[in-house]
């Protein structure tokens, strides 16, 4: 753009922008060419964000305190084995309490089958856990998440949540309530 087209700008009292809009120059377009690099900027890091969440692989299998034990309980030892349901609690949640007699009818459904349970207390002190477990009886093994990482790892922050781990690993449901049917093949 040379001077004299610059000046003209600034002595019709064209602003820049209304400048670059009038189409002259060599900026003409410039606008439409924006939008579109945008766009297609803006798709790129759409496509970015969710590969990385595609390839992020939570741990199906982690290490966890059984509360009645104290001892590290390795639920790797499960994997091609076993299916797994994890049902993730806390004392204070009312719903929690609401789908103890489901969970205790499934489990009592497949207790033959290769399925194990386990409550995961989300983040609780001993004592508010040994408290609720004295009012509402947990029949299957309950491990502690006290920091709350492996619930994290799940990306659950919303409680009760159940999930289903298949033999293979992948994980075959995850809901706020425990699932009607467990397919076991």
């Amino acid at each position: 753009m040379n001077m004299l087209k610059k000046r003209h700008f600034f002595v019709s009292g064209l602003s820049t922008m209304e400048a670059l809009n009038s189409h002259q120059g060599p900026y003409k377009g410039w606008e439409k060419r924006s939008n579109i690099v945008m766009k297609k900027l803006a798709l790129l890091v759409t496509l970015l964000f969710c590969q990385t969440l595609l390839a992020k692989k939570a741990n199906h299998y982690p290490q966890l305190k059984d509360f009645k034990t104290g001892a590290e309980h390795d639920l790797s030892q499960y994997r091609g084995k076993k299916i797994i349901v994890y049902n993730f609690w806390a004392s204070w949640c009312t719903s929690c309490i609401g789908e103890l007699p489901q969970l205790v009818e499934l489990q009592k459904k497949y207790a033959n089958k290769d399925i194990v349970f386990f409550g995961i207390n989300a983040g609780e002190r001993k004592k508010d856990i040994k408290r609720f477990n004295r009012r509402h009886k947990f029949p299957y093994t309950i491990l502690l998440d006290p920091d709350k990482s492996f619930s994290k790892s799940l990306e659950i922050f919303n409680l009760p949540r159940t999930l289903v781990i298949g033999k293979d690993g992948s994980m075959v449901f995850s809901g706020n309530r425990p699932p009607a049917e467990i397919k076991t093949k």
